[in-house]
């Protein structure tokens, strides 16, 4: 009964790309069909292709859809009421009416697939809105509606009258590189004057270093749509891979920056070498990695499962993984010294005290230090 219209948006990176992927695959596992449609089109085109009366649209395929139990909830209001669409909510949107903050925690695909399921006993009844301008990620529409009609997909619900639907959730993932990583900065000493970031994405936390105090900011991005907004923002940035291009640099540096991007490298032991390179005597490495024994990784392979995803401790893009232990070894490895880590925000959930009191009872050692941190902040000197 429901089509589902899946935008064909062309991505560069393996990270977008996978998003996109797991959730054109989670829907095929819900729906009669998934047409692949070109997002520029009126969708009076697009209404040509449907065969079942109802359409579920997906504006962004950097999602992770709502469930079959929630595309029937969906239906049902569509079946039940003269609204125009019937619209899930959602942990980020800049529609008001859409957003509800996650009622549990959840660092993994199966976690969220929980919260999902919670949602869809809701006793929050669904009600009309008015719908702005935003982008909705995902809604379902009768596909009458599509006929003659000149608009985009996206823009379908532009000042239409919706019916929100509390026990239909979905996830939408944040644009990564555009993030400011307020985190780092406030490691970065306020007195460096030479600053190199690789993987700066779109430039945003060199900027702020540069609102901040007076220095130069380098950036190195492999994305070039990124790369572009971040000539806008930094005082030089090389596109392409990050071990190239710090061969080809001829400065050195006071801070050298990495925001999890070492998980996404190949060969991270030699590339930290090479960073030395750029680094001044008693240069500062800075560097943030997630976490792989992460208790819901854990607790997820216990149950049989290894859910990549868009981004997070399983992002689809990470080559490498790394505990607290291996970190120190790869930074020995590649000679750096004074290695001082930190950990990142702690994920404490009912199920995590569940968990280790299992643990604890059957006699199986483990280490809150190593299970609790979803990541590491690691600085370390070039001594050199």
């Amino acid at each position: 009964m429901i089509t589902v219209l899946f935008p064909n948006t062309p991505y560069r990176a393996i990270e977008e790309r996978y998003a996109s992927w797991q959730s054109h695959l989670l829907l095929s596992r819900s729906c009669e069909a998934v047409l692949s449609v070109d997002p520029s089109v009126p969708a009076s085109e697009i209404s040509l292709l449907v065969k079942t009366p109802f359409c579920a649209v997906v504006t962004t395929p950097l999602i992770v859809p709502p469930l079959k139990g929630a595309l029937d909830a969906l239906r049902r209001e569509l079946e039940n009421t003269d609204v125009y669409a019937a619209v899930p909510v959602a942990n980020d949107t800049s529609e008001a009416a859409q957003h509800r903050p996650s009622s549990q925690a959840y660092l993994t695909l199966r976690q969220l697939e929980e919260e999902a399921h919670l949602r869809l006993e809701s006793e929050e009844a669904p009600f009309e809105a008015s719908w702005k301008t935003a982008d909705p990620g995902f809604f379902l529409i009768r596909s009458e509606c599509l006929e003659g009609e000149s608009r985009t997909l996206a823009k379908l619900l532009d000042e239409q009258t919706v019916r929100v639907v509390p026990q239909a959730y979905f996830h939408r993932y944040a644009e990564h590189r555009s993030q400011v990583r307020t985190d780092l900065l406030e490691l970065i000493d306020t007195s460096a004057t030479t600053i190199l970031e690789f993987g700066c994405g779109e430039g945003a936390l060199g900027a702020a270093l540069k609102k901040r105090q007076e220095c130069r900011v380098v950036g190195i991005e492999l994305d070039p749509g990124a790369a572009a907004i971040a000539r806008t923002r930094l005082d030089a940035v090389h596109i392409g891979d990050v071990r190239s291009a710090i061969q080809e640099l001829d400065e050195d540096f006071d801070w050298i920056v990495g925001g999890d991007v070492l998980e996404h490298l190949e060969e991270p032991w030699t590339f930290l070498q090479l960073l030395r390179g750029v680094a001044k005597p008693g240069g500062k490495l800075l560097l943030s990695l997630p976490n792989i024994s992460a208790w819901p990784i854990v607790a997820d392979l216990l149950r049989g499962r290894f859910d990549y995803v868009y981004m997070g401790i399983l992002c689809a893009g990470h080559l490498r993984f790394f505990t607290k232990d291996t970190v120190c070894d790869m930074l020995a490895i590649a000679g750096w010294g004074d290695v001082a880590l930190t950990d990142q925000w702690h994920f404490v959930t009912p199920e995590y005290e569940r968990m280790t009191a299992a643990l604890t009872a059957g006699g199986v050692p483990h280490s809150s230090s190593d299970l609790l941190p979803t990541g590491h902040y690691v600085v370390a000197t070039n001594l050199e």
